[in-house]
């Protein structure tokens, strides 16, 4: 049995008339099929890839959009850039040239110099000192748990150590003796300012969960001791 002859549809996004290539094409285009948007973040109208509902027209779009951005030096050319606490280099170029830099230049663990024409991510001076760093090596959860805290606030495990003698092992509100490893009601949480993304302390997981109901408001936190005492 022959097929129908194409006729003239309009398109169902733009409504635009077109000659479709077969009975099921519904769109006169690639960007009616694919769909426009705006940005949410800068505002520019763009055009989705292909079978996304994508709500930002770049990559530095998202970033910027639900991501503390901290000014941090370029690792290979020292240049001043603005984003993630993350972020290592300020273009492609430089990272491409770190990536030709040799990141060690000294035993991890023993710190003897490495010879000059060691591979870039040798770490060991020998296989002694590898077994040895092999017998020391952190639980997937604990690097986990550094490399959030990296990522999400830009504290290295050195400025949570600091940061956690400086409290004294202790929640900043309750004094509740803070674990970093183990139980979670008592285990140590970054609190801090979801306007700025500045880091304002460590607490425990009750404390860290009651300001974030109070919306992180002191004028409500105020009355609500003002209630406990009233009714007291």
């Amino acid at each position: 049995m022959p097929l129908p002859p194409l006729i003239e549809k309009s398109c169902v996004v733009c409504g635009l008339t077109y000659m479709p290539s077969s009975q099921r094409q519904k769109y006169c285009s690639t960007v009616c099929r694919r769909g426009i948007a705006t940005c949410v973040e800068c505002g520019k109208v763009f055009t989705r890839k292909a079978k996304t509902t994508g709500r930002f027209c770049s990559i530095a779009c998202w970033y910027s959009s639900d991501r503390p951005r901290v000014s941090v030096l370029c690792a290979f050319c020292g240049d001043t850039i603005v984003g993630r606490a993350d972020a290592r280099t300020c273009s492609r170029f430089c990272a491409a040239e770190m990536s030709k830099v040799r990141r060690y230049k000294s035993c991890a663990v023993c710190q003897k110099a490495l010879p000059e024409n060691a591979k870039e991510r040798r770490k060991f001076c020998s296989r002694a000192c590898a077994g040895v760093s092999s017998r020391h090596v952190l639980s997937r959860q604990e690097r986990n748990r550094r490399w959030m805290r990296k990522k999400n606030y830009g504290l290295t495990h050195g400025d949570f150590t600091q940061m956690l003698e400086r409290q004294h092992g202790n929640c900043a509100i309750c004094n509740t003796h803070l674990q970093t490893t183990g139980n979670y009601r008592n285990s140590a949480h970054v609190d801090h300012d979801h306007a700025t993304g500045a880091v304002r302390g460590l607490l425990c997981a009750s404390c860290n969960l009651g300001l974030g109901k109070f919306n992180d408001d002191a004028d409500i936190l105020d009355r609500a001791a003002q209630y406990l005492r009233r009714a007291s």
